[in-house]
């Protein structure tokens, strides 16, 4: 039986932490580098999916112009 998942992401490349206790992000990289680590390894992982329809739909919440070109470019959306 085919089915049709949607997947839903939120970015946002500005905020760093909304429970942030002041020791920081445990992952000590850029965030926009680890936002577009996460976004490809997502895109990647639905274009391993056989015999179902994926529907991936990007969220952005205020994110700076670089990622969200950065994105855009991971999509393939000119």
């Amino acid at each position: 039986m085919k089915r049709h998942l949607v997947i839903i992401l939120r970015t946002c490349s500005n905020v760093n932490m909304l429970n942030d206790t002041g020791s920081g992000r445990y992952i000590k990289i850029p965030k926009q580098q680890l936002l577009n680590t996460c976004v490809s390894s997502l895109v990647n992982s639905i274009n391993h999916v056989q015999g179902h329809d994926v529907e991936l739909v990007v969220l952005d919440d205020h994110s700076t112009e670089s990622a969200v070109t950065d994105i855009k470019n991971i999509l393939n959306i000119n």
